[in-house]
């Protein structure tokens, strides 16, 4: 008796930076292992699969229909690799509630430049926290963490937000590599850069 393992992305899953699915939003990852317990050939298994996807604040739906009988969905284990992969995009996902909450009035360049400074803190700067989580959290640095803003910007994130996080985070895209602060306000007493919209970024 043969045994054919086939896998297909479903349940949650970032969507904005899987290269798996379309571009929605982001959520999370998941896959299903489905197992011919016959003799028959891999293609000849054929599993229909039918997904609603919806907004991270809401339920996914997921429906898995099969044309053969002798094929069950059994659970594959995450790898350490899916593991950090899964947490890398929960972080992007919390940048993207972060630049909501900053730059939600602010057009998708806008929006990207808020996001190159949170990229620059995180991987180019030396001077601040190594994580997403660390620096949006740090105190003092985003008001808009300390009232209570991003957690609200979670529940609708737009998909300019998210566009912007990916562009920057995922496809390596570069702005400024230098920038550090920005503010709606002024420089604030850093080194200026530039006026991109209403935010001073500086270094």
């Amino acid at each position: 008796m043969e045994k054919y393992s086939i896998f297909l992305p479903i349940g949650k899953r970032h969507l904005g930076i899987s290269k798996a699915l379309p571009y929605i939003g982001i959520l999370g990852i998941a896959a299903v292992s489905m197992v011919a317990i016959s003799n028959q050939k891999p293609a000849e298994v054929t599993p229909k699969l039918k997904v609603a996807y919806t907004h991270a604040t809401t339920e996914i739906e997921t429906e898995i229909t099969f044309d053969n009988s002798d094929v069950m969905p059994i659970a594959t284990p995450m790898t350490p690799e899916d593991i950090a992969e899964e947490d890398f995009l929960g972080e992007c996902e919390y940048a993207a509630a972060m630049v909501e909450a900053e730059a939600g009035n602010q057009d998708l360049l806008g929006k990207m430049y808020v996001a190159q400074v949170l990229y620059n803190r995180v991987y180019n700067s030396g001077k601040f926290p190594n994580t997403i989580t660390e620096n949006i959290e740090m105190l003092h640095q985003f008001t808009t963490y300390e009232n209570g803003q991003i957690e609200k910007a979670q529940y609708h994130i737009s998909d300019e937000s998210f566009e912007a996080v990916r562009r920057i985070f995922i496809d390596g895209e570069t702005l400024d590599e230098n920038i550090l602060f920005f503010s709606a306000e002024g420089y604030n007493g850093t080194t200026p850069a530039f006026k991109q919209g209403g935010h001073y970024f500086s270094y």
